[in-house]
């Protein structure tokens, strides 16, 4: 684990690296608030599902600022109800940049939740199953098409080095490739800046055994808050609930974000590699397992009562998934070894109208029912 020493260090030299970059660590843009909640404390952060894209586009925001990204496109994909690809289409609006989303399958009969979101801010176009799982590939061809002969095309990885002071190459019209729920290292800034801040007397302090439970789509979120802690000191432990991938391929996710994090961050110098090439993340099945976006009978009635119980709003896709593996720990007993649970909420509000779509039987029974 990192000292108090490189923990300084590290963070001074994430401060200190070029405004457009330190402001992400600095910033504070998630409002928080506690609940009591069933068996475990509730930490409320309505957009931490937003985080990701508004740490990816803030990161662009002052590169875009200047003459040479006034010209730009940004291309991102994700599902047909991609709160990612809403927030980014949102805030590249706001600063007058053009989007363009890739979004999974096919265009619903109503446009509702965040596909009607992405659909008023940005460029949609829906892509078949089977071609997107090649997720690279789509972005790729879609962005050169979107270039045209006069432009060129940017992975984040590229901006992200252009920032930190190495000599970008000259271009001229651009378009950059945002990975699939901003799947890039710089989203990881966000994360640990969200860690510091909870880490701080008044909330949840550095000292006190905590245990993160959060559902998991691309990852992101889980390896951020990981890294935080372990950049930080903190005793923290972070469990993500895996909804759209197997272990391999978040454990590959994991890998890849560290290392590219490494790239161009670094880290505290004594930060063990053998723990960080272990995994730092407790990835974990959902309880109830199934193919990713179903929902199975009773999750919807699942969710009705915990808002009416609680005023917690979860969806049965995400946040249910993370509310029940939250439960299931503080009722095996993290509590009683002192251990305090923490079910992070990561939003997803809006994908619920979209669920009303394909489930109608379900959401239909709500009327019927009678407690």
């Amino acid at each position: 684990m990192a000292t108090a020493g490189s923990v300084n260090t590290f963070t001074t030299t994430l401060l200190n690296f070029p405004a457009n970059v330190s402001h992400l660590f600095r910033s504070r843009w998630t409002v928080l608030h506690s609940e009591t909640g069933a068996s475990s404390y509730f930490l409320s952060t309505s957009r931490l599902r937003l985080l990701h894209s508004k740490s990816t586009v803030a990161a662009l925001e002052n590169e875009f600022s200047s003459c040479k990204f006034t010209d730009s496109s940004q291309v991102t994909c994700g599902g047909c109800q991609s709160a990612h690809a809403a927030a980014t289409a949102v805030l590249c609006a706001e600063r007058g940049l053009r989007s363009h989303l890739l979004l999974r399958g096919e265009q619903p009969e109503f446009l509702t939740g965040y596909n009607l979101m992405s659909t008023i801010y940005g460029n949609v176009t829906y892509v078949p199953r089977s071609i997107y799982a090649n997720r690279e590939k789509v972005l790729k061809s879609q962005a050169d098409l979107v270039a045209g002969n006069s432009g060129s095309v940017l992975w984040f990885d590229d901006i992200l080095s252009t920032s930190l002071g190495k000599q970008p190459r000259s271009y001229g019209r651009r378009v950059i490739v945002i990975n699939e729920g901003a799947g890039d290292a710089i989203a990881l800034l966000g994360l640990i800046r969200l860690v510091k801040y909870l880490s701080q007397d008044h909330l949840l302090g550095k000292h006190r055994v905590i245990k993160f439970v959060v559902d998991a789509g691309t990852g992101t979120t889980a390896i951020g808050l990981s890294l935080g802690a372990l950049c930080l000191g903190l005793p923290w432990e972070v469990t993500a609930v895996m909804l759209a991938d197997r272990i391999d391929g978040y454990k590959r996710q994991e890998k890849r974000l560290i290392s590219e994090f490494r790239k161009h961050f670094g880290a505290p110098l004594d930060l063990d590699k053998d723990e960080v090439n272990g995994g730092i993340v407790n990835w974990v099945e959902r309880l109830r397992q199934r193919k990713f976006g179903n929902v199975l009978d009773g999750e919807v009635e699942a969710c009705r009562q915990i808002a009416q119980k609680t005023g917690i709003l979860v969806d049965p896709i995400y946040t249910l998934a993370a509310w029940e593996m939250a439960t299931f720990l503080s009722q095996k007993g993290a509590k009683a070894n002192g251990d305090l649970v923490v079910l992070l909420h990561t939003g997803g509000t809006l994908g619920l109208f979209g669920l009303a779509q394909r489930y109608k039987s379900y959401f239909n029974d709500l009327k019927n029912f009678v407690p």
